[in-house]
């Protein structure tokens, strides 16, 4: 089963991931990993040491601005991800990166989050591999710019609402890897996923 978390920065979705990996059997492998040994290997270059390239890749620095760059660590990975690979190399380069990943994972039986689905390509690919797209809802949060990954690429299959303390999202995302499983032995459709707390099936939009 692979499940793909959609939602803007700073909503949850590095959380639920992390969980559901630690406590759930999942693993996460990031689509943006090269992205971020890219601007690592740019930023060891310049002269930083590795404990600061943590922090400004991955970390508390991930939106401050890079003196020698004068962009973030998040602005720097948002070009090198689209400008540069999506629009300079073609549309798929990362998808395809990380697809052939995931499917060795799937074919050997394991399950896969994705933190952060972004275009509509990878929702197309996920979709063709029945994963279960979700979208990570925080009150206060919202897109940081006009960035195109800043758009929401798609309908979810389902919300979680990330609007309590820590140990209620991680009682969330136990909740989501239980529905999960639920659905694989049924091998169907269709189960009620709003009965647990803080999951929902979206609206529809008329």
């Amino acid at each position: 089963m692979i499940i793909g978390l959609m939602g803007y920065a700073g909503a949850g979705k590095s959380e639920v991931a992390r969980h559901l990996c630690k406590r759930h059997g999942f693993v996460a492998p990031h689509i943006g990993r090269p992205l971020k040994q890219m601007l690592a290997a740019l930023l060891r270059e310049i002269g930083y040491d590795e404990s600061t390239i943590v922090r400004f890749v991955d970390g508390d620095l991930k939106r401050d601005l890079i003196p020698e760059l004068g962009i973030t660590s998040t602005e720097a990975q948002q070009t090198l991800g689209t400008e540069w690979g999506r629009d300079c190399v073609r549309a798929d380069f990362w998808l395809h990166l990380w697809l052939a990943k995931i499917d060795r994972v799937i074919r050997d039986g394991g399950h896969v989050v994705q933190e952060s689905v972004r275009f509509a390509n990878e929702v197309a690919a996920l979709r063709q591999r029945g994963a279960l797209l979700v979208e990570v809802q925080r009150p206060g949060v919202g897109p940081l710019s006009d960035h195109p990954s800043e758009v929401l690429p798609g309908e979810p299959d389902l919300l979680f609402q990330n609007d309590g303390t820590l140990n209620e999202l991680h009682l969330r995302a136990a909740n989501l890897a239980g529905k999960i499983r639920a659905l694989e032995d049924k091998n169907k459709k269709g189960t009620d996923f709003g009965t647990f707390s803080g999951l929902s099936v979206p609206k529809p939009q008329y």
